[in-house]
């Protein structure tokens, strides 16, 4: 009985030593499968900079820091940053304030008001980064965009190569000839609420009606 009692109050104030312990430390609440770092925890634990979590297909995860909220969808994947986060997979939404970070793939994504709120979406078919709340800053090597509330980035969609048949495929650059990841060019802003939802499909849409416009460092 000693024993389950010392548990339950080992379980209840190590979290709050591992937070006293570092200050990029937060707290995880999880619901369904989860993994973090590869491995089942319980439904509330803390969380370090490092970790990686993974949520199953009727799973979520919901991560609590200092200036910063992170809720991920099931099937989806995201590793903690000493000043944010970085969305690997899947789908999740960012509450940040100045000096957090979301990392995705080459962008940095950032607060440009006293509090922002993106949903980032990195499926197949569908890479979409949402201002759902506040207005986000948007960088890579190549410059700097602000996105307003209610717009949103839409990765444009990539033509297929060529059907060479059975000619040998020299529609493939050389290596290292393209640059990893994804640069802010290569995506188009669109506003309401059709872009924050539907991802790819809302890209087609607007496009053929005309109200996309390629994103450059002076884009609003």
């Amino acid at each position: 009985m000693m024993r389950k009692v010392v548990s339950l109050v080992m379980c209840l104030l190590l979290p709050g030593l591992l937070l006293a312990g570092n200050p990029g430390a937060g707290i995880g609440n999880f619901v369904g499968e989860v993994a973090l770092n590869g491995r089942t925890v319980p439904p509330s634990t803390a969380v370090v900079p490092g970790d990686k979590i993974v949520t199953g297909r009727n799973a979520s995860a919901y991560i609590t820091r200092p200036g910063f909220t992170m809720a991920i969808d099931n099937e989806s994947s995201a590793q903690l940053l000493a000043e944010g986060a970085r969305v690997l997979s899947g789908s999740s939404v960012v509450t940040l304030k100045p000096g957090n970070v979301v990392e995705y793939d080459d962008l940095h994504i950032s607060a440009a008001s006293d509090s922002a709120r993106v949903r980032i979406v990195s499926r197949p078919g569908s890479q979409m980064i949402a201002s759902l709340q506040g207005t986000l800053k948007v960088s890579d090597t190549s410059g700097m965009i602000t996105v307003p509330q209610g717009y949103a980035l839409l990765a444009k969609p990539v033509d297929p190569p060529p059907n060479l048949g059975d000619q040998p495929d020299k529609s493939s650059p050389p290596a290292g000839a393209v640059k990893k990841g994804i640069a802010l060019k290569k995506w188009v802003m669109i506003f309401g609420s059709a872009g924050a939802a539907g991802g790819v499909g809302a890209w087609a849409a607007v496009q053929s009606s005309n109200k996309t416009s390629p994103l450059s460092p002076s884009a609003p």
